[in-house]
């Protein structure tokens, strides 16, 4: 027995009358020492009151939630936004005031942009407008203040005063109110009015079939909030990452879970089967999920909003959102790869010993020039239950070094991000992969010469092997850092699926 069994027995809301003797004997038959076991995991998790067995621990709902947003805060995770019909519209505590409280502390204690998590510096960013650059003049600025003046300008009158009014909302996200008071009713307009009595009296809506300027002005004011619904039926994706905010990693609890859930992330496995193969209760990925999607880091597969008409305010172009895209192209029954010549080209190099670039690129080169050694064979004997087959290529972080530090593209370091922070990139994402790689300034000379020649071989190794089937591309380092059994399941995605 572990302090894990007794995490999945506070899971499962099983009260200490009930806890096994084995369980009892690890918390030293101490029910005081079960009941602060509970209350920390139930704060760490940012589980919800009524729903668990903390609220046997702790009586009063307000306490419990002041403890779990300072414990939030202090620990500069991301606002619990699968809370926010407690926080909002009961506490009144919306996403810009948690924000600009952490940073009110960060600045404060004069902590380097660096300290805050990744996650929770871009969702900070697109709330309040501070990314690293902000944030060193704000501190550099306070810091002048303070020499200057005997009474210098608070660190919190030197943040915004309201949010950036252009929130990342998807027509599939469901809108609702928060804390109106009838000082908020006098201010608004009669349009949003009539949204705010409409949730009020029809309850949860589509933002697709709102305005999407009201519901901007609306969750600018603090009025209303966004759900982003995932079920665990849902399929989601990884597109490349734009807006990646790349700092140290603190590797507390709930950043490990987090990048856990996003590495482990495949756009053909369902929710519940993400959450069956990583050993992660089905709420916490569905949670972690839903936050991935509203930072615009992932995307669902299918939204369902396909089925209706959108308000005119959201424009033509959200008809082909790319969170509405369909399943990748099914490639042909029963195929097979004759990659011999490749192999046998890179591994006599190897075996050599002595080998260098122009060594492996030459290889690729006469290997993809060739007609046969990358072909596609349609089986005589292929059955009607065709087999989907997908390639996993494997690569070396130092392929995404190669790609960061060369200045090849301009838009290419997208990819690489998106190849070192996920750890793969999925076939969604391949095309436009491709189109970068081919878009790649070639040099003759000197140390880009270098980068420009990997980037070429990695080129014409993926359309050779795309030739084949779909693929995807994973680090092998994010592999590795898996327990075995993970590693295994998280390999057998890759195999032949039905």
């Amino acid at each position: 027995m572990s302090s894990e069994a007794v995490d999945d027995a506070i899971r499962k809301n099983i009260t200490w009358t009930k806890l096994s003797d084995d369980l009892r004997t690890v918390l030293g038959g101490s029910q005081r020492e079960y009941d602060k076991r509970i209350l920390d995991y139930s704060i760490k998790n940012q589980l919800r009151y009524k729903e668990n067995i903390v609220r046997f621990v702790k009586r009063v709902q307000e306490e419990y939630y002041d403890c779990l947003l300072h414990h939030s805060r202090t620990k500069m995770m991301l606002y619990p936004y699968h809370l926010s019909d407690i926080l909002v519209r009961e506490l009144r505590l919306t996403p810009f005031t948690y924000y600009t409280e952490m940073l009110v502390d960060v600045m404060q204690a004069e902590k380097s942009y660096d300290s805050i998590p990744n996650f929770t510096a871009v969702d900070a960013m697109q709330i309040l407008g501070i990314g690293r650059n902000q944030y060193i003049d704000l501190v550099n600025q306070s810091r002048a203040n303070r020499r200057l003046f005997r009474r210098s300008k608070s660190v919190r009158e030197m943040l915004p005063q309201k949010p950036v009014n252009n929130f990342t909302v998807e027509p599939w996200f469901l809108f609702n109110y928060g804390c109106v008071l009838e000082n908020d009713v006098r201010l608004l307009s009669s349009v949003e009015k009539e949204v705010i009595d409409k949730l009020m009296d029809e309850g949860t809506q589509l933002c697709g079939l709102l305005d999407k300027n009201v519901i901007q002005r609306l969750l600018s004011r603090g009025l209303a909030y966004l759900e982003v619904p995932i079920h665990p039926e849902d399929c989601v994706y990884v597109p490349t990452l734009d807006g990646f905010v790349m700092n140290r990693t603190q590797g507390d609890f709930f950043e490990t879970l987090l990048y856990k859930i996003f590495v482990a992330i495949d756009g053909q496995t369902s929710i519940r089967e993400l959450s069956e193969t990583i050993g992660i209760d089905i709420d916490l990925i569905c949670n972690a999920v839903s936050l991935f999607c509203r930072l615009g880091f992932a995307r669902k597969r299918v939204t369902g909003i396909e089925n209706f008409v959108l308000h005119n305010s959201w424009g033509v172009e959200n008809s082909s959102s790319g969170s509405c895209l369909s399943s990748p192209t099914t490639p042909e029954p029963s195929i097979s790869a004759e990659l011999n010549d490749l192999n046998f080209s890179l591994m006599n190099i190897n075996s050599a010993g002595d080998f260098d670039d122009d060594d492996i690129v030459s290889a690729v080169e006469n290997a993809v020039s060739q007609n046969s050694p990358l072909v596609v064979e349609s089986s005589a004997s292929s059955t009607t239950s065709a087999v989907a087959k997908r390639i996993a290529f494997i690569f070396d972080s130092s392929l995404t070094a190669f790609l960061m530090m060369g200045n090849l593209s301009a838009t290419l370091k997208n990819h690489a991000i998106t190849l070192f922070e996920v750890g793969k990139l999925s076939e969604d994402a391949m095309d436009s992969f491709i189109d970068e790689l081919q878009n790649v300034n070639f040099f003759a000379e000197g140390e880009a010469q270098r980068y420009s020649e990997h980037a070429r071989t990695l080129l014409y190794t993926i359309q050779s092997l795309r030739s084949v089937s779909e693929m995807d591309l994973i680090r092998i380092q994010s592999v590795l850092k898996r327990v075995v059994y993970i590693r295994l399941n998280f390999l057998i995605w890759e195999l032949p699926r039905h």
